[in-house]
């Protein structure tokens, strides 16, 4: 077994030890260690033949060597050394023990090469240094055993080191590229031919090391891969390798990119799901999408029909390419999108996070997944980070799952551990609450850890995520009176407004705050909100608040005939304060129908609501916080509201089950007359 002490205190160059006894103390100090053999660059100057003991003896033997000077990389010439049986000596700032021939193994004669020791030499001093200083310092010590391994092997050490720091290029640059310890090892790898292997390596490290496009080992990387795609050197598999390490160090209209791409789409039959996911991560970085888009079908297309052989890795990473590309492939989606509920509790918390985000930006939704993550994930709520805890709160709220046990076990835990959340988390966990209109069990605690962490961390959150949040705690009767004043301020509205304005959803939810406000809290003061930030309408686009046009004209007809005319009855009436109101109908204080232009007169007002699909929970027949708020709000307006929800619509068949029905809806204490 070859074994080799390293002494780092000592340095025990020939030329720095004065006498033999010095060398003799070295030699006794590793007497102990077990016999191996090394090769390794020494010092031209000839140690005395009195430090082996025994200049001429029979178990003498010599050794021719090349030899370097310690201070330079000139080729000096040979030196003769004497070599005992049991002798010990030192290389360099390395023990090295020579074993002996009867172990099986002669001298230098059997030795390993001197090149291959030193660069295992010098990556076993590697390891030992604990910063980035102490590499720099080793390298520019050793700059006459630099080779190309070593210096490879230096800057991928370096790079990984850094990556974990994620320090500021700024720093990085003060701290390490500008050493003189960094010139050199690039300075080694630019003046020694690579293989595509140590190539790769190279330019992973000088990705992480965030060179510039114009650094001098950045544009020899680029000479040597254009160099290649030239000379058509280079498989598809390597092309498709090199091409995200290209898009990181060259900017977006790089031109090896485009040529490395048009390399792929020729050979694009013959990629693999690897090369797929490579060509992903490039193109994620290139914003030359127009001319990549037909390449970009034929991935997602080759992802949609070998998805069953994707690992779980692999599937995280395609979404979040998928997501940066801003490509959607519908038939692709769905495929992952069930392969996500296959790999749910096998995914780590990172790669949940990056597959719920994909899911939730193009609007996925899979039944098999949101089961598992309600059943499997309200036990591990604890273990869970909290971006993947809020993330998977997106997720139920952006496909409208109900999951009660899950909001629950997450409200219990928000109000133990706010703190470790950060704003933005803290808005994706809080949100599903109100959309879902759902109160939690420990709702009151709830809303106190709320209301405690807004009076420390108000200055923490986005003014879009504040608006958000108190438009979410209004939709469940939630009013934070103590922060209206600051949300109608001259000054969060201008946070608000930003440099493009004020979007119609921002004045929506606006206005509506206002309006809960003025209805629903009378007692308190309400604040002026200006008229620029207003709106006078909700549109259909605006959270499902208006129904669409689907049961529209049956509901028409039916009316109509139940009534007696078209002139009692009013369809899709705009109120003074947003809302739409579907089919409006007139009372007297005697219960008769009045004229629908009639303003005389009228006891009451009555409001039937189409209560379409997408005004529910996906798993169960609860109103959304947006209907429940809008209903509420009707009500408060002097409407009775009559509810008519789609399953209901969906089961009338004649025109007598029509009538019947209505009726019952319209007058609900009277009864039908018989003809």
């Amino acid at each position: 077994m070859f074994r080799v002490c390293l002494l780092r205190e000592m340095r025990c160059y020939a030329r720095h030890i004065p006498s033999p006894a010095s060398w003799m103390f070295a030699t006794e100090f590793c007497a102990w260690t077990p016999r191996c053999l090394i090769g390794c660059q020494i010092c031209t100057r000839r140690l005395p033949s009195s430090v082996f003991g025994g200049g001429n003896g029979s178990n003498e033997q010599l050794s021719k060597r090349r030899m370097y000077h310690s201070d330079s990389e000139r080729f000096l010439g040979t030196t003769q050394i004497p070599l005992d049986q049991n002798m010990n000596t030192v290389f360099g700032n390395t023990v090295v023990l020579i074993g002996s021939q009867s172990e099986g193994r002669g001298a230098f004669g059997n030795a390993i090469s001197p090149r291959v020791a030193s660069a295992d030499l010098f990556g076993k001093e590697l390891e030992l240094c604990m910063s980035h200083k102490e590499i720099l310092n080793l390298i520019e010590s050793r700059k006459a055993e630099m080779t190309l391994a070593n210096a490879i092997t230096a800057i991928v050490t370096l790079a990984q080191m850094l990556d974990k720091m994620n320090i500021s290029p700024q720093k990085m640059h003060a701290a390490i590229i500008g050493r003189p310890g960094f010139h050199e090892i690039c300075h080694v790898i630019m003046t020694n031919e690579m293989n595509f292997d140590a190539m790769s390596k190279v330019m992973k490290a000088a990705a992480l090391f965030k060179l510039d496009e114009h650094h001098d080992l950045s544009m020899y990387l680029f000479n040597v891969v254009k160099m290649n795609l030239d000379a058509k050197t280079l498989n598809i598999s390597q092309i498709c390798m090199l091409c995200p390490l290209v898009s990181k160090l060259q900017s977006n209209e790089s031109v090896i990119l485009k040529q490395a791409l048009k390399e792929i789409d020729k050979q694009k039959k013959s990629l693999t799901l690897k090369d797929v996911l490579n060509v992903l991560r490039a193109l994620c970085v290139s914003k030359d999408v127009p001319e990549t888009l037909d390449l970009l079908m034929y991935l997602t297309n080759y992802i949609h029909k070998h998805a069953n052989a994707l690992t779980k890795s692999e599937l995280s990473r395609i979404l979040q390419c998928l997501t940066l590309l801003d490509y959607e492939n519908i038939a692709c989606m769905f495929t992952l999108s069930k392969l996500c509920a296959k790999f749910a509790t096998e995914f780590t918390n990172q790669e949940l996070v990056q597959v719920l985000r994909a899911l939730v930006y193009f609007r996925v939704m899979n039944f098999d997944l949101l089961r598992v993550l309600e059943e499997e994930m309200t036990v591990r709520i604890p273990e869970l980070m909290p971006e993947t805890l809020s993330r998977i709160m997106q997720y139920f709220g952006s496909c409208r799952f109900l999951a009660l046990s899950f909001f629950n076990a997450v409200a219990d835990h928000f109000v133990s551990n706010a703190e470790k959340f950060s704003s933005t988390q803290l808005t994706q966990l809080l949100l599903p609450f109100g959309k879902l209109n759902y109160l939690p069990t420990r709702a009151g605690e709830m809303f106190d850890k709320i209301e405690e962490t807004f009076n420390y961390r108000w200055y923490e959150f986005q003014a879009e995520d504040i608006l958000d949040l108190v438009h979410s705690f209004v939709m469940i009767e939630r009013f934070p009176l103590n922060y209206t004043h600051k949300i109608f301020s001259s000054h969060f509205l201008q946070k608000l407004k930003g440099a493009g304005g004020v979007d119609f959803q921002t004045k929506c939810q606006l206005t509506q705050t206002l309006l809960a406000l003025h209805l629903e809290c009378p007692s308190y003061k309400i604040p002026k909100l200006p008229w620029q930030y207003q709106t006078r309408y909700l549109n259909r686009g605006f959270d499902a608040l208006e129904t669409k046009p689907k049961y529209m004209f049956q509901l028409k007809v039916r009316i109509q005939e139940l009534l007696g005319g078209e002139e009692y009855v009013a369809f899709w009436v705009s109120t003074q304060h947003l809302y739409h109101i579907d089919v409006q109908i007139k009372l007297d204080k005697d219960g008769f129908v009045l004229p629908a232009h009639q303003e005389e007169g009228v006891h009451t007002l009555v409001a039937l609501c189409v209560i379409e699909l997408d005004r529910y929970c996906v798993n169960c027949l609860h109103l959304t916080g947006a209907e429940a708020m809008r209903q509420r709000h009707l009500k408060l307006l002097g409407y009775r509201v009559a509810e008519l929800p789609f399953y209901e619509l969906e089961q009338l068949q004649s025109m007598r089950d029509w009538e019947k029905y209505l009726h019952n809806k319209i007058f609900p204490t009277s009864p039908m007359l018989q003809w």
